[in-house]
């Protein structure tokens, strides 16, 4: 997995799904995952010590289920091939499902729906949904209520490479859009920083949605 990916992963996850998101970012193994997951969980609001406990519990000898879980088998079903919003349905609601799983059918979907978008090199949105929300995560509200000092950084869609994190910030955005400039994602604009992982990012990036 990249950067790139696993960013695709987290912008589906919602303040809520903070223990989904570390565990994710865990399985994903990579250099900067941490540190990629650590700005998504601040700019959903969430207080750094739910973010670190998240990530803890979230570790291979405390995960329940053992490294193999739900997750990283539909992931790496997904990464197999091309797959239908049906069959994802199906694979997801599949009988020896569990109940916690198929409760966050809306979710998964929404990854199946990434992953078509960056394979595709086009924009592919879900069609099927859930019947009713998703449960909460007991911890979820927990994080919320703890105070942390406010963030001022803001992004200035003027300067979208004034920094590293505005760079991150500005690749979110683009990716999001239905039709991204091309200017927004070479990724000679953000060379100036020297990180790898940011540079291949929006490498990929490019390919996936100008080339």
């Amino acid at each position: 997995m990249t950067i790139f990916e696993l960013m695709t992963q987290l912008s589906a996850f919602d303040a809520d799904s903070i223990d989904m998101a570390a565990k994710a970012t865990v399985q994903a193994g990579i250099p900067g995952a941490k540190e990629i997951y650590m700005a998504w969980g601040k700019e959903k609001g969430i207080a750094a010590k739910a973010l670190e406990a998240a990530y803890k519990e979230a570790q291979p000898e405390k995960t329940s289920g053992g490294p193999n879980g739900f997750a990283e088998t539909y992931y790496n079903w997904l990464a197999e091939e091309s797959r239908t919003e049906q069959e994802a349905h199906d694979y997801i609601m599949a009988p020896d499902t569990s109940n916690n799983t198929k409760a966050h059918l809306t979710h998964y979907l929404n990854i199946w729906a990434l992953a078509e978008t960056v394979r595709r090199g086009e924009k592919v949105v879900r069609t099927i949904s859930a019947g009713k929300a998703s449960p909460k995560p007991n911890g979820s509200a927990s994080a919320k209520k703890e105070k942390e000092p406010k963030d001022t950084w803001e992004y200035n869609d003027a300067d979208p490479f004034a920094d590293e994190r505005s760079a991150w910030e500005n690749l979110k955005r683009e990716t999001a859009k239905a039709k991204p400039r091309k200017a927004r994602l070479h990724s000679d604009k953000v060379a100036k920083f020297n990180n790898p992982d940011l540079t291949s990012a929006y490498d990929k990036a490019f390919k996936a949605y100008c080339a």
